[in-house]
């Protein structure tokens, strides 16, 4: 598969070697909208987080109401399954750092680490990763990697907190502080370089901008946007394409887009239930949806050509 332009999905921003393919956001979302009859949709019971994996395929986990969960991976060009991989726990969302995933499980607010096995439908526990008992995480939500993987940024949604982790070995991270947040529900994480990165509030809709100042040795936070649309939309996830555009999808609506000053650019109305977006090359999405059960693969039929 040729994966020229997932620089974006993997939170690498444009350079003189990855252009902008294509400028013009309104001739995007009207060839996704057009194409939609088209899409490539496959049943997934109740997908949250979608990434892709260091041999290019595409992730997500399961969240039913009872165990197991499950991990899926796909083929990100036909949806085609190709491992359903059992987890007996319930779990809340899924990263992945190279070779490595990282599940947060919802009964006991722990991150559980994991390595493939061998052969497939089967992963390797490596270690549990928590905060000490008198700063535990509640509800973990995104996870994020900062400078190679010496850092990892926690959401904690029940208790408002973003947590800070250190890397102690190749394997286990140990907590080294917190933020205690000023609005609610931390979720998405968005690594954008190792001083910057985005988190969204699931509750107010919005996404929140965090810059590291050496000079305090401190988290800075400011408001990038608010997105609220009705009580009923929820802010889930925030990603960079290669024009340097942010694309915020609100579950409950859809897909906002926005340039690297908060100013909307364009809106796509999706419906209910969307919970994560992927890009992958030539503006091709790939959607998760908890309420109807499904991953979407829509293909717009476009080229750099066009923009």
């Amino acid at each position: 598969m040729n994966n020229s332009r997932l620089y974006f999905v993997r939170n690498i921003f444009p350079n003189a070697s990855n252009p902008c393919c294509v400028s013009n956001i309104t001739l995007i979302l009207q060839k996704l909208q057009n194409t939609m009859a088209n899409a490539i949709s496959t049943s997934v019971n109740i997908p949250r987080c979608l990434l892709l994996n260091s041999n290019g395929s595409l992730i997500t986990i399961e969240q039913p109401l009872s165990v197991p969960s499950y991990l899926d991976r796909f083929d990100p060009q036909t949806l085609s399954l190709l491992e359903h991989i059992p987890i007996n726990a319930l779990v809340t969302n899924i990263a992945f750092n190279p070779e490595k995933y990282f599940i947060g499980m919802s009964g006991n607010s722990t991150i559980s680490v994991f390595t493939k096995g061998v052969s497939n439908n089967f992963l390797v526990y490596v270690n549990n990763i928590n905060a000490p008992s008198t700063a535990s995480m509640s509800a973990v939500r995104d996870m994020i990697f900062l400078n190679n993987g010496q850092t990892m940024v926690v959401a904690s949604a029940s208790n408002n907190r973003l947590y800070f982790f250190s890397l102690i070995n190749n394997t286990n991270y140990t907590m080294t502080s917190y933020i205690t947040l000023n609005y609610i529900a931390p979720h998405g994480l968005l690594h954008v370089n190792d001083s910057y990165f985005y988190a969204t509030s699931w509750t107010n809709t919005s996404i929140y901008a965090y810059n590291y100042n050496a000079t305090i040795s401190n988290w800075t936070q400011t408001l990038f946007v608010n997105a609220y649309t009705t009580s009923t939309s929820y802010a889930a996830h925030v990603l960079i394409d290669d024009c340097n555009r942010r694309w915020f999808t609100i579950q409950g609506y859809g897909i906002r887009i926005y340039n690297e000053n908060g100013i909307n650019l364009g809106n796509w109305s999706l419906g209910a239930g969307y919970f994560d977006t992927l890009l992958l090359d030539n503006y091709v999405v790939l959607l998760s949806n908890t309420v109807n059960s499904t991953s979407t693969r829509i293909d717009p039929q476009i080229t750099c050509d066009d923009g």
